[in-house]
């Protein structure tokens, strides 16, 4: 809230990590008038940082601030830096939500307040393509499929639906499904107060998942692989009996591939992939993180769609881990392939402070 950029180095312990403060204006008054929203490093890029600041994107050179974009020296060394700002994209009016950096190439897409989705090319520093009323009334999340299919962009926002859209196709509506699938809208512990308004997005290294964190505190994974085979008029479906706890058998065409509709007790603000795609940590409004498992069949390249085994597997292998506040955002640090390899967590909450939290694969 204060528009200051701290980054850690996540390879050191993290009593001794090193933190520099990145000061986004050399003017304060203006630096504390716009928050910063969002931040994404460069796949593509590892020193050039993206910030949602006010209506802004910034494109930031972290090597101004240091080698590696941290204050070098041990025993928790801090200070701060200016760091340079190559870019200043220029985004509407409208607060921006989301930005995220395309893992190959130098695209970069900008969601914000409005719905709408800006794409911009890094080297340029122009707009290439706008999505006008992507999702209205906000577009709030947005996600790089990844490297094996580096220009298609997954969005989503308040009107509780997800897009697919093809860069490599004048930015073309590949398509649009709701984000829960109709036969499991009832389910969730908040389902009866919260809409499933989305709230984050995640894509694993396969290209072929998406995970979505929604309002009535499910948290839903789609074979992004099946979206782009579909139109834009499919809207996935569904149906037959559904379990408690971890879903499978997407409906249809293989799109909805599992969905936990009680992983939080409140709205879920946060996910991310880890364990080569086979698992999943995610955080929420109830102050809790939730590791779970939905099978490990679309990370090893086999079917998107979970079996009965996976999915009972799943429901048992859920890990909570209690937290002080609620999560804003999180970030996976390293999580080997072997489900009970511990995870690194670093989770941003309404405090002030960024929090390291190791979780098991299994309890």
């Amino acid at each position: 809230e204060c528009g200051r950029v701290r980054v850690f180095d996540a390879r050191a312990p993290p009593r001794a990590a090193a933190c520099v403060a990145i000061d986004l204006s050399t003017d304060a008054q203006k630096a504390g008038a716009a928050e910063v929203t969002c931040v994404q490093f460069s796949p593509a890029e590892p020193h050039v940082l993206l910030v949602g600041w006010g209506t802004e994107a910034l494109v930031v050179d972290t090597r101004a601030a240091g080698e590696g974009g941290c204050g070098s020296g041990s025993g928790g060394s801090n200070r701060t830096a200016s760091g340079e700002i190559v870019a200043a994209l220029a985004c509407g009016e409208e607060e921006v939500s989301c930005v995220s950096a395309c893992p190959r190439g130098a695209l970069a897409a900008v969601t914000d307040d409005a719905g709408d989705i800006r794409v911009f090319d890094l080297r340029s520093r122009r707009m290439r393509r706008r999505m006008r009323g992507a999702h209205e009334p906000m577009a709030a999340a947005c996600c790089w499929r990844g490297a094996d299919a580096p220009q298609q962009l997954v969005s989503a926002g308040l009107d509780a639906t997800l897009a697919l859209w093809d860069m490599g196709d004048q930015g073309k509506l590949k398509r649009r499904w709701p984000a829960r699938d109709v036969s499991l809208l009832q389910g969730g512990m908040s389902a009866g107060v919260n809409p499933p308004y989305v709230h984050a997005l995640a894509c694993d290294a396969s290209a072929r998942l998406c995970a979505a964190a929604i309002g009535d505190g499910s948290v839903c994974v789609y074979s992004t692989h099946a979206a782009a085979l579909g139109g834009v008029g499919s809207r996935g479906g569904g149906g037959g009996r559904r379990k408690r706890g971890v879903s499978g058998r997407g409906g249809g065409d293989g799109l909805y591939v599992a969905t936990s509709p009680e992983a939080h007790a409140a709205a879920a603000s946060a996910v991310a992939f880890c364990h080569g795609g086979a698992a999943l940590v995610s955080g929420g409004n109830d102050r809790r993180l939730a590791l779970w498992r939905w099978g490990a069949s679309s990370a090893a390249g086999g079917s998107a769609t979970t079996t009965d085994a996976a999915v009972d597997a799943a429901a048992a292998a859920t890990v909570y881990t209690p937290l002080r506040r609620k999560v804003n955002a999180l970030a996976v640090l390293g999580a080997g392939d072997d489900a009970d390899a511990r995870v690194r967590v670093a989770v941003a909450d309404t405090g002030p402070k960024l929090k390291l939290v190791q979780l098991r694969g299994t309890e």
